[in-house]
C-alpha cells in the first residue's frame, strides 16, 4: 500500500494542491517525509510480502515496527 501511494504521490499532491487549507495542512507530505517513504518501500516489502503469503487474513498489527 505504501508503494502505491508513492507511485501516486503526484496525483495526490494535485488533489490536495486544491482542498481546503485545513485539510491540505493535516494530510500533506513534505519532501524529506515521501525521500523516507522511498527508503521504508524495500525495507518494508519482504516483510510484508512474507506474513501476506503465510496467514489468510492479514491486519496491520503483524507487521512489526521498525523503531
Amino acid at each position: 500500500m505504501l508503494e502505491r501511494l508513492y507511485e501516486q504521490r503526484l496525483p495526490v499532491q494535485a488533489v490536495l494542491a486544491v482542498t481546503k487549507v485545513s485539510i491540505q495542512r493535516s494530510l500533506a507530505m513534505r519532501e524529506c517525509q515521501w525521500e523516507l517513504v522511498a527508503q521504508l518501500i524495500p525495507v518494508l516489502r519482504p516483510k510484508a510480502t512474507t506474513i501476506m503469503c503465510e496467514k489468510n487474513h492479514v491486519g496491520l498489527s503483524f507487521i512489526s515496527p521498525f523503531y
